[in-house]
């Protein structure tokens, strides 16, 4: 195809979107970049005596991902669930169920309310991953499956 495109950025979901332009018979592609190397927020800088990869740490989305299907296969991308409003979904587009969202949800702000956290020692990862397991571990809920409860825990850890 004659078409000329133009590709904004030369992150992973443009250097994706000129991939598959290519593979569908474009060949007049430009692709501008307005940093001096390709990766977009993807990006290995050093730290100290080492590296620390620094960019993206979610992988929205496995229908039509570049980044899922590259990484997905080679086992680099644990599953997990995004909550938009009080609606939670998982990576694989499964939406749970608003009950069992709002219990959810109920239970991880409960815990950011608690008095202890003032005088807590440890990391709030740790608060909250120490008392929201003990709550899930009640005969109320027992019914929630331990994926989606991890799941939960590291969208919660993120949000």
């Amino acid at each position: 195809m004659n078409s000329k495109v133009l590709i904004v950025g030369a992150g992973a979901a443009g250097i994706a979107a000129a991939t598959r332009l290519f593979r569908k018979g474009f060949r007049n592609l430009e692709i501008l970049e307005a940093t001096n190397r390709i990766g977009g927020r993807v990006h290995t800088v050093p730290f100290g005596a080492n590296v620390v990869d620094l960019g993206g740490q979610w992988c929205h989305g496995e229908k039509d991902n570049a980044v899922f299907e590259l990484a997905g296969p080679l086992g680099l991308l644990e599953p997990s669930v995004v909550a938009e409003g009080n609606v939670i979904i998982r990576s694989n587009g499964e939406l749970v169920p608003q009950e069992l969202t709002d219990r959810l949800m109920e239970v991880a702000f409960g815990i950011m309310e608690l008095e202890e956290i003032k005088t807590y020692h440890g990391t709030l990862g740790k608060f909250v991953t120490d008392r929201f397991r003990n709550a899930m571990a009640e005969a109320n809920n027992q019914d929630i499956d331990q994926e989606l409860i991890q799941q939960f825990l590291v969208f919660f850890h993120n949000y």
